[in-house]
């Protein structure tokens, strides 16, 4: 079904399938409107923690197995129903699961009876010529949801993404969204329709490679502005897609009130690291820096800004 975003089908799915109480398996870190979206609705996140490459699934498999696989079906149990993932390109670590970790994932899904949200607004985003499968691709039991967008790949002001999954679960979402708002901007699909007709499915191929060539050329930009003015100061390694860098001060245990007080002060526009994990009170050294519309020469000046700024805030505390 079309939706108004990626984020529309997700929340959308949210607000069918969550209630007040409910525990969601989220990654550690992830996206801070998703964490938002949930608090909302009274459900509680539970962080797995991520790395380099994605969600683990280890650590996954050690918060499940605080309940039994046959809790699933007790409707009294507290057990996670539902699990939020940005599988490609993630904000805002930049990191994509392999392959590899998604069927170890879905394995563990498959043995609690977990409904996956797979939230992939970056899937045309990833970096080089080889795109990750996705969870929708690999599920065989009608237990995942897929949101796409082509807001990120295509042009930010259509506001379309597409919802998919098993039928019976996309045709109550779609009733859902029905009672809500009955269908997404006409005007916009029209729009979107005429282009996919001019360019054809090579085209619009064409098309998703020249933005994902794009934001590589703007994320190098920013690592070598990152390696020429935080060397020393933070540490960070490079996405493999999207449009954000995922920075650890490493002289800084936290990074809010560095980039919600001092960095705004210098004209620098970031988000501090707790915002993206389910535990806000918890402080963070990372913060999230992005590439995505800011030009080359603006990019270095604000690397430099930050540099003096975290160079600023260990003096005050020396």
């Amino acid at each position: 079904m079309v939706t108004s975003g990626a984020a529309e089908a997700y929340t959308k799915v949210l607000e069918m399938c969550v209630k007040e109480g409910d525990k969601v398996l989220v990654e550690i870190p992830t996206f801070s409107s998703a964490i938002d979206n949930l608090l909302t609705l009274g459900a509680e996140p539970l962080g797995v923690q991520g790395d380099d490459h994605g969600m683990i699934p280890g650590e996954l498999r050690n918060i499940m197995s605080k309940w039994r696989p046959e809790d699933a079906d007790n409707p009294h149990s507290d057990v996670p129903k539902l699990m939020y993932v940005i599988p490609s390109s993630s904000n805002p670590s930049g990191a994509t699961l392999p392959l590899e970790r998604k069927r170890e994932i879905y394995e563990i899904a498959r043995e609690y009876n977990l409904l996956i949200i797979e939230d992939d607004p970056y899937y045309f985003l990833q970096f080089g010529s080889r795109l990750e499968p996705s969870f929708l691709s690999i599920d065989t039991d009608g237990r995942v949801l897929r949101a796409d967008s082509f807001s990120k790949c295509m042009t930010a002001g259509l506001r379309l993404g597409i919802l998919s999954g098993p039928d019976l679960l996309v045709s109550k979402v779609q009733s859902h969204v029905g009672f809500s708002q009955e269908h997404s901007n006409n005007l916009a699909q029209a729009v979107l329709h005429k282009i996919f007709e001019a360019w054809g499915e090579q085209g619009t191929k064409k098309r998703w490679r020249e933005v994902s060539a794009l934001y590589e050329r703007q994320k190098n930009a920013m690592v070598s502005s990152a390696k020429k003015w935080l060397t020393g100061l933070a540490e960070f390694v490079e996405p493999q897609g999207g449009m954000y860098l995922w920075i650890r001060l490493t002289t800084i245990p936290d990074s809010r009130k560095l980039i919600e007080e001092k960095a705004l002060a210098h004209n620098i526009a970031m988000a501090p690291g707790c915002i993206f994990s389910p535990n806000r009170d918890v402080p963070s050294p990372y913060l999230r820096a992005s590439y995505s519309t800011i030009s080359v020469d603006q990019i270095d000046v604000a690397m430099q800004r930050l540099a003096e700024v975290i160079k600023e805030e260990m003096a005050c505390k020396s």
